[in-house]
């Protein structure tokens, strides 16, 4: 009798330990896995900043051949003759972009050049931009951000300054493409003067934060610019970012011209497209091609 005892006494251990056993490992295979990544999602080649898999599968890039970065940005809103009130936070200004650039596009703090106000003289503007040409070749990407008013744009441009021009400046770079972003009055009539050079440009007139945020500081405006206007690859080309920025009612129309929201959307954008200007140039039809980094705004979108 002690011994059926003991017989069904083991019975139900063993039923017990096999239920528990089998339990454990459904809720193991029930577990959400990481997601399955390439090897060269994890490699840089060429140590440029961007990895394999992307210069590969979305950019086109040759992963053995470095792609390096430059950036400047230029804010220069203070007038020695008149009122400082109007110097902008540093904090609104360069800090954004050098984190962006620095944290989630990987470009090395050496290729990246703030100059904000005082610093920010035409000598100093130039001077970076000829650091920038001695260490860039056909490879290589240049973004160049200015934040101005627009009597300091148009010194950076005036006919009286000769060949010493802005526009002769970038002239000396040799790049993939130059992408310059300018926030001034009056800047699309810069546009004459910029859209072209020795290498290929994309020229943003009125933009200026924004671009960053659509690079993917905001991955709100990075996932609008990818899905709405673009492939919905997960990347944000500077193409993209042109599309967002020229078709979206929040970024098309300039505030102000119209009443209300509606009219905004109704209307679309503003004098700008009525006297021919979009708020991107690109001549040489590359900006689908171009991206700043390989950040994406959401890793579901990766490989």
């Amino acid at each position: 009798m002690k011994e059926k005892i003991f017989q069904v006494f083991l019975v139900l251990v063993l039923l017990v330990v096999t239920g528990f056993t089998g339990c454990t490992t459904a809720q193991e295979e029930a577990l959400p896995s990481e997601p399955s990544m390439p090897p060269e999602f994890f490699l840089d080649s060429d140590g440029d900043g961007f990895n394999d898999w992307f210069e590969t599968n979305i950019a086109g890039y040759d992963p053995n051949v470095p792609n390096n970065r430059y950036v400047i940005s230029y804010v220069r809103f203070a007038d020695p003759a008149k009122s400082l009130d109007a110097v902008l936070n540093v904090e609104d200004t360069l800090i954004p972009t050098y984190q962006f650039f620095t944290e989630k596009g990987k470009v090395p703090p050496e290729n990246i050049i703030g100059l904000y106000e005082e610093e920010a003289s035409d000598e100093s503007f130039r001077d970076a931009i000829y650091q920038v040409a001695e260490k860039s070749n056909e490879n290589d990407i240049v973004f160049i951000s200015i934040q101005c008013h627009g009597h300091f744009l148009g010194n950076l441009l005036g006919s009286a300054r000769g060949d010493n021009t802005l526009d002769e400046w970038l002239d000396k770079i040799n790049a993939k493409v130059v992408v310059i972003t300018i926030m001034a009055c009056g800047c699309e009539h810069a546009l004459p003067r910029l859209k072209d050079g020795s290498c290929p440009r994309i020229v943003f007139i009125y933009s200026a934060r924004e671009f960053i945020g659509g690079l993917g500081e905001d991955p709100d405006y990075a996932i609008a610019a990818d899905t709405k206007y673009g492939n919905g690859d997960g990347y944000v080309s500077v193409g993209e970012i042109g599309n967002w920025i020229d078709n979206d009612p929040m970024w098309g129309p300039d505030w102000g011209i119209y009443e209300t929201m509606e009219e905004r959307y109704e209307k679309g954008r503003s004098h700008l497209e009525a006297n021919g200007y979009s708020k991107m140039s690109d001549t040489s039809n590359v900006a689908d091609q171009i991206y700043l980094t390989d950040y994406t705004p959401t890793l579901a979108k990766a490989p």
